[in-house]
């Protein structure tokens, strides 16, 4: 298999989340699997740097291995959990790096070898990997799931093509039509917050915009 730079994979390590009396988040889950991936790593002659908290993006862990930097992320969506294995300041292919492969391999043959881990899949990048699971806890709590594909390939062009017809209809001033061009540019306002789930778009909060 070719070495490929996101994983998602499902653990039996209790889920680590913290979140207090006021339903206020405290800690991003997935420490204890980063941590338990840092002693995968180091056990097999690898030097990594003590898990770094990284706040709502999730855990980080400074890999050295024969001389080289290299980064592992770990995000939380209990019971799944999203792996990327980069190489920072490397222009080229990763795939035809060599001991970016041979990193790979060590990480993917030590994660199937434990037992703690399962239903590994490896992916080019995250827009190919599946959505985080619907029973994450997280969703309860008022966080947000991504995008879907319907945001993504239809409100999202759709949004840029109305901004880009509503701003060509605002430079006529001859006529009318700039009223025209300033519904068009709240259309694509409406639709661009669904394509990238956002509530605000152009510095202004869209009220009407109800986010799961």
């Amino acid at each position: 298999m070719n070495p490929k730079p996101v994983a998602v994979f499902r653990s039996d390590l209790p889920d680590d989340f913290i979140i207090n009396d006021g339903r206020e988040l405290v800690q991003i889950g997935g420490r204890n699997v980063a941590e338990e991936i840092r002693k995968l790593l180091t056990n097999r002659g690898c030097e990594a740097s003590a898990v770094i908290d990284g706040g709502n993006r999730g855990w980080g862990i400074s890999i050295h291995f024969k001389g080289e930097g290299f980064w592992c992320h770990v995000r939380s969506y209990y019971p799944a959990y999203y792996l990327a294995l980069a190489r920072p300041h490397w222009s080229g292919s990763l795939t035809r790096d060599p001991l970016y492969a041979e990193l790979w391999k060590t990480l993917d043959s030590a994660l199937r070898e434990d037992p703690r881990f399962h239903d590994l899949q490896w992916y080019d990048g995250f827009r190919d990997a599946p959505p985080p699971p619907d029973e994450w806890f997280g969703w309860a709590h008022g966080l947000r799931k991504p995008p879907g594909l319907l945001a993504r390939y239809v409100a999202r062009p759709l949004g840029w093509l109305a901004l880009l017809i509503g701003a060509v209809t605002l430079v006529d001033f001859v006529s009318w039509t700039p009223i025209r061009g300033v519904a068009e540019v709240v259309v694509s306002a409406f639709l661009l917050s669904i394509g990238y789930k956002v509530s605000h778009v152009f510095g202004v909060r869209l009220p009407w915009i109800r986010l799961p």
